[in-house]
């Protein structure tokens, strides 16, 4: 076999395929260009939204605890505080207590200087009282032998009576008896006939004054046997009305005793009378001796003290008692959070002076007005601290200041998500954008409950584990951070770490 030579190379050929490589890669390189120019910014557009999506921050629906609260500052003070102050001047003798000592009920904690001469006024009418108090028992206890002894006065006065009358009567009649009479009569004829005689030849001789003497006696006699006067008629009389006047009284209090069981209605009234007013005596000398000496009123804290021993005062107040066994709170809100500020509130409290404790306590007071503070309006109320932290802040000086946080309401163990979840309809409700298995998003209808400010109570429309996106394009609220995210990146496993 033979073997052919190789045809030798021809210039011109290479030269022709040269070119039509150049233009090959020109008209590669213009269409390059026109199909970026045309298409190029959409896939770039494109290639950068998958990557935020990938990015979007997704949190997962879960339980746990919602509240509601008001913040306010407090004002530590006594449950109540008793201002005591002498009834009277004078100077101070003594003074028992000493500024922030503790003191019981019924201490004494000061006295002035006539503390003697009044405990002599209080025994004395004290001694008064139990006199006057046995008067009125022994009239009570003496009420039979009263009743008798009235029905003897009233037997008696009755006897007199009847005396007096029978005496009245006797003034009708002649004194003396019928023979007596004629005895005296004829004294009296003889007398008469014989002063007659001497008359005629006698008148004023010795015989015949004797004669008239003796005519005298023998008419006053006769006279005197056989009427009574007109004067002794007439006191015959008196003495009978007067018998009578006495009878009648002896009976009516006969009578009066008798209806009241033996107890004279009027004595009875003088002796309640006389008990009531030594009484009030003895009570306003009690007082008086009480007034120079003060004692405490409860078991207390001395907050307040005037001066000491030897000096003199007025009736102005000189020690104050404060009440430090439930120690509570003036605490002040604004007044946007009116319908937060509720009784029966749990509330935390922290003292400026103790940073690292924290007391609890629950709302008993809130005022019904607001409260003017510059050129703002507050509420006021009072908070009381729970027993457990008496131990502590009754040793605290009152007035000092607190933070205060109050829970107006609470939910344990609810269905929660981040507002920023929530995109408002146009009607009314929420929505959220659910995420599906597949890693695609639909929107979702959910019904709220209570909001906290970051997270929301989830009524309807989703279930625990449900994933969602934490931030929606116009989300019910926008926080610069999101809580259930770190940093804008998901947390691992996708889920959120639970509330604070």
């Amino acid at each position: 076999m033979k073997l052919s030579k190789p045809a030798a190379s021809n210039p011109r050929l290479w030269q022709k395929k040269g070119l039509w490589a150049a233009v090959i890669l020109f008209l590669a390189a213009c269409g390059a260009a026109a199909w970026y120019f045309l298409y190029g910014p959409q896939a770039v557009l494109a290639q950068s939204a998958a990557k935020t999506a990938a990015a979007v921050n997704t949190t997962l629906v879960q339980r746990g605890d919602l509240s509601v609260t008001v913040s306010g500052s407090g004002v530590l003070q006594a449950n109540r505080t008793v201002d005591l102050s002498f009834s009277t001047g004078g100077t101070v003798s003594e003074v028992h207590v000493q500024l922030g000592e503790r003191v019981k009920e019924g201490q004494v904690l000061a006295q002035l200087d006539n503390v003697s001469s009044l405990e002599a006024n209080v025994v004395s009418l004290q001694l008064k009282l139990l006199q006057a108090q046995k008067d009125l028992t022994d009239l009570q206890q003496n009420a039979d032998v009263s009743l008798a002894e009235a029905y003897q006065d009233w037997v008696t006065a009755k006897a007199a009576y009847q005396e007096a009358v029978t005496a009245q009567q006797r003034t009708a009649y002649a004194r003396c008896s019928e023979e007596v009479n004629t005895r005296y009569q004829t004294q009296l004829d003889q007398a008469a006939s014989r002063m007659n005689e001497l008359a005629v030849h006698s008148m004023g001789t010795d015989a015949w004054i004797d004669a008239r003497n003796s005519y005298d006696t023998a008419l006053a006699n006769y006279t005197y046997c056989t009427t009574y006067t007109d004067s002794e008629k007439m006191e015959a009389q008196a003495a009978a009305d007067v018998a009578k006047t006495k009878m009648d009284q002896a009976e009516s209090q006969y009578n009066t005793l008798k209806s009241n069981s033996g107890v004279d209605p009027n004595q009875l009234a003088l002796d309640e009378a006389a008990v009531e007013t030594v009484q009030a005596q003895l009570k306003q000398a009690q007082e008086d001796l009480q007034g120079i000496t003060l004692t405490a009123p409860m078991d207390g804290k001395v907050v307040y003290l005037a001066s000491g021993a030897g000096t003199i005062v007025d009736t102005a107040k000189f020690i104050s008692i404060a009440d430090v066994s439930r120690p509570q709170l003036i605490v002040s809100v604004d007044e946007s959070d009116i319908d937060h500020f509720v009784l029966s509130s749990p509330a935390s409290v922290t003292f400026d002076a103790l940073p690292d404790q924290t007391f609890h306590g629950v709302v008993t007071q809130v005022d019904p007005a607001l409260t003017s503070s510059g050129q703002y309006s507050i509420l006021k109320g009072v908070l009381t601290l729970n027993a457990d932290a008496v131990q502590t802040v009754q040793d605290l000086p009152l007035g000092l200041n607190a933070s205060v946080t109050i829970v107006y309401k609470e939910i344990k163990d609810a269905l929660i998500i981040p507002i920023t979840a929530l995109k408002k309809l146009n009607g009314a409700g929420y929505e959220v954008q659910l995420v599906d298995s597949d890693g695609t998003t639909r929107s979702q209808e959910v019904q709220i409950g209570m909001q906290d400010g970051t997270y929301a109570e989830v009524l309807s429309g989703l279930h625990e584990g449900d994933k969602i996106v934490s931030i929606t394009g116009n989300s019910a609220s926008n926080p610069s951070s999101n809580p259930f995210t770190d940093g804008g990146m998901m947390m691992p496993g996708g889920g959120m770490p639970p509330p604070p």
